[in-house]
């Protein structure tokens, strides 16, 4: 039937079962304007209905939804609109307290657009008729004189314009939180104190050193309750002179070494370069006489320049191609395309093992230390090329004091002093003749390397 509004004459077609036996009242969807209407059929006239006001395509009988279901969908799309509507204005609201709005003018108009604070947000939506259930229950958004359509659109329009801005503010609080996270970690190691520092014992008139260590029964241990990983050890290398130490794996021989640069004190005993405590001496003035190349090799991401010139900032080319040349490394850094200039990645990603443990030696030796150490830094190169390293540091025995640790005897046979650790303790000690003549655990392991290499030549 059809149903005209007798206020503006619009014309509306609805469901004769919508009005039940006693009527309904109905209210125009255009002027509000409300009636009583009756279910009486000469109240209907036929008047074609204008396409704004046609309803949906007939459906298949059987299929069409009850008046429940469309009640529901309408419903639910509704709330959905008004729950956007009202997102929208409290985030007009929000953005109108803040410094924001006289800064940008899309957020300035917005709130002017709307007119609406947080506060009088609830009493102007009371204003707003969500849903008005006309034929097949098609929801309709009518506003009451608040805002026009044009109104809608550009106001939709800056929220879009407003959407990334607000998720970067988002992004930006998330980032903030991480990385007061992480400085509070840093901060964490930054503010720890390190367990082995200058004392009031530091003599710090002491400005360099020759090279000479003592080590007085040295005992050490990691953990207080733990096993002696060195005990008793006892020996004198005199400056200028090349001291070797060999054993098997977890012998000691690196913990040994480390107490030289004092990266570790020991529990009982002394250790002394130059007749002093190395606990007298400042770290800087200690630190910065030894050269020290470890077992586990770092190497930054830059050049093999920069790598190697970390051992001495500011060194000239000709300083750093002669510790290359030295340390074997300048024949294949002059095969690489840049030369020295070429970035080796993070760790030295792009070189192989021993082109890592040659520019750790080469950084080493531009120092020019007056205490070289090599902890089992020749692991990874050949024979030969080992070889011809140890050539290039017998030029440096008598000028600074060499300490070598390796598993290979023929890096160390040229030593003058050759140190055989077992379990903590110096089971053997003596020039390489003297040691391959006591029968002990070095000449053992000079022969079964030797064995090892004659097998390898066939």
């Amino acid at each position: 039937m059809i149903l005209t509004c007798p206020a503006c004459s619009t014309d509306y077609r609805l469901d004769p079962s919508r009005l039940g036996g006693d009527g309904r009242r109905v209210r125009c969807a255009k002027c509000a304007h409300t009636w009583f209407q009756k279910p009486l059929e000469d109240t209907a006239k036929p008047v074609e209905p204008s396409p704004l006001t046609a309803g949906p395509p007939p459906v298949p009988e059987g299929s069409e939804p009850s008046a429940l279901a469309r009640r529901r969908q309408a419903r639910a799309v509704g709330w959905a609109m008004f729950a956007i509507i009202v997102l929208a204005l409290a985030v007009g609201g929000v953005i109108a307290r803040m410094e924001i709005v006289n800064a940008w003018p899309p957020a300035a108009r917005l709130y002017q657009l709307v007119g609406l604070t947080v506060a009088d947000l609830g009493l102007e939506l009371r204003r707003v008729t969500m849903l008005r259930a006309v034929e097949d229950g098609v929801p309709v958004l009518v506003v009451e004189g608040v805002i026009t359509i044009g109104n809608i659109v550009e106001y939709i329009i800056y929220v879009a314009l407003m959407t990334w801005p607000v998720a970067s503010m988002g992004f930006v609080i998330t980032m903030i939180q991480r990385a007061s996270a992480s400085i509070i970690r840093i901060n964490a190691i930054l503010d720890t104190e390190p367990a082995i520092a200058d004392s009031e014992r530091t003599d710090s008139a002491v400005t360099g050193i020759r090279g000479s260590i003592t080590f007085d029964h040295v005992y050490f241990r990691y953990e207080e309750d733990g096993l002696w990983v060195l005990e008793d050890v006892t020996f004198e290398v005199p400056a200028g002179s090349a001291l070797a130490i060999v054993g098997r794996t977890g012998a000691g021989k690196s913990t040994l070494v480390e107490m030289i640069s004092r990266l570790l004190d020991p529990d009982q005993g002394a250790v002394r370069i130059d007749g002093r405590d190395v606990r007298d001496l400042p770290l800087q003035t200690l630190r910065a006489s030894i050269g020290y190349v470890p077992q586990d090799v770092f190497l930054f991401s830059d050049t093999i320049a920069g790598n190697i010139a970390f051992g001495r900032l500011h060194a000239e080319e000709d300083a750093i191609e002669q510790a290359a040349y030295e340390a074997e490394l300048l024949e294949n850094v002059r095969a690489f395309p840049k030369g020295f200039e070429t970035f080796v990645g993070e760790r030295g990603i792009t070189l192989s093992g021993g082109q890592k443990q040659r520019t750790s030696i080469a950084r080493a030796l531009i120092r020019e230390p007056h205490i070289l150490i090599l902890d089992d830094a020749l692991s990874a190169v050949d024979t030969n090329t080992e070889s011809r390293i140890l050539g290039h540091l017998r030029r440096h025995y008598g000028r600074r004091t060499v300490v070598i640790v390796s598993h290979r005897i023929s890096a160390v046979q040229d030593a003058d002093l050759i140190l055989v650790l077992d379990e903590g303790r110096i089971i053997e000690r003596g020039t390489h003749d003297q040691l391959i003549r006591g029968e002990g655990l070095y000449a053992s392991l000079y022969r079964k390397q030797l064995l090892e290499e004659e097998l390898e030549a066939l």
